[in-house]
């Protein structure tokens, strides 16, 4: 072993690059060619540290389970009978729960509309936590467009583009479930006779 790039220990896991508070992560630490030894672990964040236990599975291999409770960029550290393992420290990113439950969605839009017209509405997420916000409109025949508009204070305009009148399906999700009242039920008249305006 050279003295410069750390000892050769594996490490794999989903729980090396990021975790979700109140969860269960993990990693396994594989030393079984790096000849005997104890594994150390510390993972350190800027507030507070998150405790990390070990459990041997074989000969010089553990697999290591930490439950974090404040979301957060972590520092993962790995030493091998006082040497570093390479590639370390790793950044590990805690994230919060979302709550689609606790998500918000408001307007005339989530119930009624005419074509091509936007029909809007408006979602907050502010207390459902960070996550991810999908919308998706399907007519008789056609998908209608959607548009999220990002306020940058977890609340949301969406707007529905229909392309033809007739019951639209509004799905709308975040962190991949439903939030209340999704799917919507949006009837869409048909556009106005332009001969007659």
């Amino acid at each position: 072993e050279g003295g410069t790039g750390g000892v050769r220990v594996i490490l794999t896991g989903k729980g090396l690059a990021g975790a979700v508070c109140n969860q269960q992560a993990e990693f396994t630490i594989d030393g079984s060619q790096a000849g005997p030894g104890m594994p150390e672990v510390s993972l350190t964040g800027m507030k507070n540290d998150i405790k990390v236990n070990l459990h041997q599975v074989g000969e010089n291999v553990y697999r290591a389970t930490y439950i974090p409770h404040h979301p957060g960029a972590y520092l993962l550290n790995v030493m091998w009978s006082d040497r570093q393992v390479k590639g370390c420290p790793l950044k590990v990113t805690v994230t919060a729960v979302c709550d689609a439950s606790r998500v918000i969605c408001s307007g005339d839009g989530l119930g009624i509309g005419t074509v091509g017209k936007d029909i809007r509405s408006f979602i907050d997420t502010r207390t459902a936590g960070p996550g991810e916000l999908s919308a998706h409109c399907v007519g008789p025949h056609k998908v209608a467009y959607c548009e999220l508009y990002d306020h940058s204070d977890g609340t949301f305009t969406l707007n529905v583009k229909p392309q033809e009148a007739g019951r639209h399906t509004l799905t709308v999700k975040y962190g991949g479930v439903d939030v209340p009242g999704s799917p919507f039920c949006l009837r869409v008249s048909g556009a106005p006779d332009a001969s007659k305006v």
